[in-house]
């Protein structure tokens, strides 16, 4: 699932030796499109205890979820209206 989410997103994944374990599966009913499918796995991910959390242009770290407020990524300047709904 990393591998296709670091593919999506064109960015190099930095991960601890240990993320929770776990099956992760998800089955979509319609086609989606790039920046909902990365929002889908984003939710997916989050669901089995993986945080997902930019770093840079070229890196997004993944976290354990209890791990994700000392991760340190980029703060969001965006307006609350241009946010992703997840």
């Amino acid at each position: 699932m990393l591998d296709i989410y670091s593919k999506l997103v064109n960015r190099t994944i930095l991960r601890p030796s240990t993320l929770p374990p776990g099956t992760i599966v998800l089955k979509t009913q319609t086609d989606l499109t790039k920046q909902e499918a990365i929002q889908a796995l984003d939710a997916v991910l989050a669901l089995n205890g993986i945080s997902m959390i930019p770093v840079s242009e070229k890196f997004v770290k993944a976290l354990p979820v209890a791990q994700a407020n000392a991760g340190g990524g980029r703060v969001s300047t965006n307006a609350a209206s241009e946010l992703p709904e997840l």
